[in-house]
């Protein structure tokens, strides 16, 4: 979506904006191996490795075109002044609601707005702690 969007909305204030993923700033802003990685993420990043191993860049595209996604650079983008997290564990992993709270923790003067996340699914139990416990 971000290679599309690029492209169509041409807007100052959109083009302007930084473009990454939540594993990419949580690594940044908690530190290298603070992004809780769901087990399937692993897989995939794998597959998208072997995929693009004859590419200079070493990217597949099975994760979409990585060079759409902006570099972090503390001071220049980050840390950010509004994270606006689309759809995070919607039809996917539970870490991903782990690693917004790393976010949020790690940039507290941040705003975060999360849009189309199924916010009801946490604060409702549809997770049972038993089985989520780092939800609950």
């Amino acid at each position: 979506e971000c290679e599309m969007a690029r492209k169509e909305w041409q807007g100052g204030l959109y083009q302007a904006a930084t473009f990454t993923t939540i594993e990419a700033a949580t690594e940044f802003l908690m530190g290298s191996g603070s992004y809780s990685a769901p087990w399937g993420a692993a897989l995939a990043n794998g597959m998208n490795k072997i995929l693009g191993s004859t590419k200079e860049d070493g990217d597949g595209g099975l994760l979409g075109d990585q060079r759409a996604l902006d570099k972090l650079v503390k001071g220049e983008n980050a840390p950010s002044t509004l994270n606006l997290i689309i759809q995070p564990g919607n039809g996917g992993p539970v870490e991903d609601w782990i690693n917004c709270e790393k976010i949020h923790l790690a940039s507290p003067s941040s705003a975060m707005i999360i849009v189309n996340g199924a916010l009801d699914k946490v604060r409702g139990g549809y997770y049972p702690s038993v089985f989520f416990p780092n939800l609950a």
